[in-house]
């Protein structure tokens, strides 16, 4: 018996069939995609963790700097409205209280401007322990006799620490409080100005607007208190980050950032609500999933694929015995009722001796372009199905349906095989539609600005080849600090006697990069190479709708820019004027 030219006897039956390659296929992919799941949720979660944290950070590196200019206001005070005047140093050489309150008439009013304006200047007091002299200046609102006794009492410890006068902000824990304090003196009058940490701590969502609470520490020891600080030690302390770190106590898990002020260290804390436990459930879910839906494909892929290659297999080997007149069976998916027709042209051809090139070239070319086609609107679909899946991800259930209605328009559109060209009027609609569904959940609405002359409704361009473009925008030119712009420009050109179509789609973002632009102009199979299938083959059904003389051009102005130059006229899918093109 003759063997068939390429192979060795046996050599069939040690091959794995396509059909259990087909089934391990979709097994394999099924499993890396679990995988791939699991790292793009836990790379989620700690994205979530760092933006918490830079904000929690930066909140609180705003309320440091309000305190230290605070601080730095009360320095001012005390040692140019204060130290340099010679009211004070008058008011420190007075016989009595009533000439020395006399002459601190200004300070007094200066003080009370202080306390109002700087929210943690808790006082200012001036005071001389010889005369038994002293005045505490209060913020309006939060003067009370039991607080001025205690700011005075603790003004009257701080003189007797003669190391801290005159030079900086100090530390110092009186009656189970901590102050940070300043103090200036003339002689024997000494004007203080006293900062209550603890006050300060309690009053930060009030007076600073922040969400998280706040305590001050030195070193190891904590000098305020907040829930989260009660029984704490450093046991406590986990998943330290660069910047921040995680307290878990009381059952309740504390984002933490710190800031350094003078010589203490502020401390922000905030509930970390997020639990990534339904992020590993999805996971095992997925995988679950994964696993029963191999049983699934198999039952699928032996009604719609095995069987009908059986019979196509069977019909093949009853032919090559020489039964000429037998044709391959039809009956299964579209694909198999294809080869099966094709087969049969061939035996048709054998035996009848016609062939006629035209048709030939013309059902390789309809071949070629329904696989371009194909390439082009599996990375847009999958490019919404990745849109659906984070939406409903982040529980947005009104913007999930509203893509899926903006999806199905789409889908109607764009899974019809049956046109090789479409009029420009209803792919830019579809580019509306398309821009709609790309806006959901995010903070600014992309916009599309069209710009078609008279006429130029009608005119024929292939399916989804603008729409792919757009997708290119707004993959790559998005913008964080406004909306995504794209522009379409079409009319009528005439240059050396001939008539062209201009067709311009431009953006606002960041544009081609150089390298990729010079690639796109001059070695167009490089850029195939690394991945950028939609332009390319935008471009390749382009000029196998109008021919070679179609040209496309890239270039960067304020953005990313694709220009069509297409002669009107022109052969292959209808030409300028789009009257033809449509099926096959």
């Amino acid at each position: 018996m003759t063997q068939p030219r390429g192979t060795e006897p046996g050599e069939g039956n040690r091959r794995i069939s396509v059909k259990w390659k087909l089934l391990a296929m979709v097994l394999l992919i099924q499993l890396p995609f679990c995988g791939l799941f699991l790292y793009v949720q836990r790379t989620a979660m700690e994205q979530i963790e760092s933006q918490l944290a830079k904000s929690q950070a930066d909140a609180l590196n705003m309320f440091v700097a309000s305190l230290q200019d605070q601080m730095t206001k009360a320095s001012e005070f005390l040692f140019v409205n204060c130290w340099n005047e010679k009211n004070f140093m008058d008011a420190a050489m007075a016989d009595n209280r009533e000439e020395a309150e006399k002459l601190l008439t200004l300070q007094y009013e200066q003080a009370q401007e202080l306390t109002d304006s700087a929210k943690s200047i808790g006082a200012v007091v001036f005071l001389n322990p010889e005369s038994g002299f002293e005045t505490a200046i209060i913020r309006w609102e939060d003067d009370t006799e039991e607080r001025r006794e205690r700011m005075v009492s603790a003004a009257e410890a701080i003189c007797r620490d003669t190391d801290s006068l005159n030079t900086g902000w100090d530390l110092y824990l009186l009656g189970g409080r901590a102050y940070l304090a300043r103090m200036c003196c003339r002689e024997n009058l000494y004007g203080v100005a006293l900062m209550d940490l603890s006050d300060i701590s309690s009053s930060v969502r009030v007076d600073y607007g922040l969400t998280s609470s706040v305590v001050f520490k030195k070193g190891g020891q904590l000098l305020t208190s907040a829930l989260w600080t009660r029984g704490y030690d450093d046991t406590m302390k986990y998943k330290e980050r660069d910047g921040y770190y995680f307290v878990k106590n009381h059952n309740r898990r504390y984002l933490i950032t710190e800031k350094t002020l003078a010589t203490l260290t502020a401390v922000s804390a905030s509930d970390f609500l997020y639990d990534p436990g339904w992020l590993y459930t999805m996971t095992w879910l997925l995988l679950a999933v994964a696993l029963g839906s191999f049983g699934v494909a198999y039952l699928y892929l032996r009604a719609t694929f095995f069987k009908p290659l059986n019979g196509l297999v069977r019909s093949m080997e009853q032919i090559r015995g020489g039964d000429t007149r037998l044709r391959a069976p039809r009956g299964g998916s579209r694909e198999f009722d294809h080869i099966s027709d094709t087969f049969n042209e061939m035996l048709d051809v054998l035996e009848q001796w016609k062939i006629s090139t035209y048709e030939s070239r013309l059902r390789a070319r309809r071949s070629q372009m329904d696989a371009l086609r194909l390439q082009i609107r599996r990375h847009f679909f999958l490019n919404c199905l990745k849109n659906i899946y984070a939406l409903a991800s982040s529980g947005e259930t009104e913007a999930v349906k509203k893509v899926i209605l903006l999806l199905s328009t789409n889908l109607r559109y764009t899974l019809d095989f049956h046109k090789d060209s479409i009029d420009l009027g209803t792919e830019l609609k579809m580019c509306g539609d398309y821009l709609k569904l790309q806006s959901v959940g995010q903070e600014y609405e992309a916009e599309l600005i069209l710009n078609v002359e008279k006429g130029m409704e009608v005119f024929k361009i292939p399916p989804v080849s603008i729409l792919t473009i757009l997708e290119n925008s707004c993959k790559y030119g998005s913008r964080q600090d406004g909306p995504l712009r794209i522009s379409v420009t079409a009319g009528k050109r005439k240059m050396d006697g001939q008539e062209y179509a201009h067709i311009a789609i431009s953006d606002n973002g960041n544009g081609f990069p150089p390298e990729l632009l010079g690639k796109l102009n001059n070695n167009m199979e490089s850029v195939m190479e690394e991945g950028h299938v939609g332009l390319v083959n935008t471009i390749v059904r382009l000029r196998m709708l109008y021919g070679q003389e179609c040209q496309a051009l890239f270039s960067n102005r304020r953005g990313a820019m694709v220009e069509w130059i297409i002669p009107v006229g022109a052969s292959g899918g209808g030409g300028g004027t789009g009257t033809t093109g449509t099926g096959g």
